[in-house]
């Protein structure tokens, strides 16, 4: 007998030139469909384990338990290039990752390679699971311009020093005038 599973690999991505790459960002992953009290292990390898929530229903930190009516909801916090795999999931359960982009520009799908493969995460954040795993995730992009200060922190300055040598070649001028 052969138990046919799939496990779900989810990651993330931060860019832009405002895009905070040591900010966690908080993944809720919901199953449903899933055989009740059937136990998903959870591999943190690729993020940092201390900083994952604790489970609301106080299951282990290391598992996901279904529960009677086959559903099990959990969050996970991410960074940049961090990823988490839920394993031996259930072909047949749905899944939907969804994600508190905090005021970053969110969309599905990640270009680099956060699984330490060549495979890139951009199988869709919602669907049924197969035999195949699945890899997905989000890129969160925050753009803008960055202000360099200068000017505004420069300003007054600046127009001391104009009317300083404004006053300096006037003054001169009219010492010049009153020698002829």
């Amino acid at each position: 007998n052969v138990y046919e599973s799939a496990d779900l690999i989810m990651g993330k991505e931060v860019t832009g030139n405002q895009g905070n790459k040591h900010k966690h960002f908080k993944f809720t992953l919901k199953i449903t469909g899933a055989p009740a009290n059937a136990k998903f292990a959870i591999d943190y390898t690729g993020a940092d384990k201390a900083a994952q929530p604790k489970a609301a229903d106080g299951q282990e930190a290391d598992s996901l338990v279904v529960g009677a009516d086959g559903t099990v909801t959990r969050d996970f916090m991410l960074k940049d290039g961090e990823r988490i795999a839920v394993k031996g999931l259930t072909p047949g359960a749905k899944y939907e990752l969804t994600e508190d982009a905090d005021g970053y520009k969110s969309t599905e799908g990640i270009t680099i390679d956060v699984t330490n493969t060549e495979d890139q995460l951009l199988d869709a954040t919602s669907g049924i699971v197969g035999v195949k795993p699945i890899r997905t995730g989000f890129t969160n992009d925050k753009e803008g311009v960055i202000p360099t200060g200068l000017l505004i922190d420069g300003a007054p300055y600046i127009a001391i020093a104009l009317a300083g040598g404004a006053f300096v070649v006037l003054a001169k001028r009219k010492k010049a005038n009153q020698a002829e």
